[in-house]
C-alpha cells in the first residue's frame, strides 16, 4: 500500500514536470519574443528584490544583534565605572580619617 502510494507520488511528479515543459515551449511559441523577454526580465526583477529584501532582513538582524551586544557592553562598563566611583570615594574617605 505504501509503495504504491511512492508510484503514485512519483508519477505525479514526473507528469507535471512533463506539463511544465510543454507549458514552457508553448509560452515560448506563442508568445512573441518582445513579450517573453519582457516577461522575463520582469520575472528576474521580482526575484532580485526578493532576494534584495532578504538580505535587507538578514543585515537588520545583524544590526539588531550587534546593537543589543553593544547596549549589554555598555551597561557593564557603566555598573563597572559607578562601583568604581564607591570603592574611590570609600578611599577618599578613609584617607582624611
Amino acid at each position: 500500500m505504501c509503495f504504491n502510494f511512492y508510484l503514485k507520488k512519483l508519477y505525479a511528479h514526473i507528469f507535471l514536470s512533463y506539463l511544465y515543459d510543454v507549458w514552457n515551449k508553448f509560452i515560448k511559441i506563442f508568445l512573441n519574443s518582445r513579450q517573453y523577454d519582457m516577461t522575463k526580465k520582469y520575472k528576474e526583477g521580482v526575484d532580485f528584490l526578493k532576494e534584495s529584501e532578504r538580505r535587507a532582513q538578514d543585515i537588520e538582524d545583524i544590526g539588531y544583534t550587534i546593537m543589543s551586544e553593544l547596549n549589554s557592553q555598555r551597561s557593564a562598563i557603566l555598573r563597572t565605572k559607578h562601583h568604581k566611583n564607591i570603592e574611590r570615594m570609600k578611599l577618599d574617605r578613609n584617607k582624611i580619617v
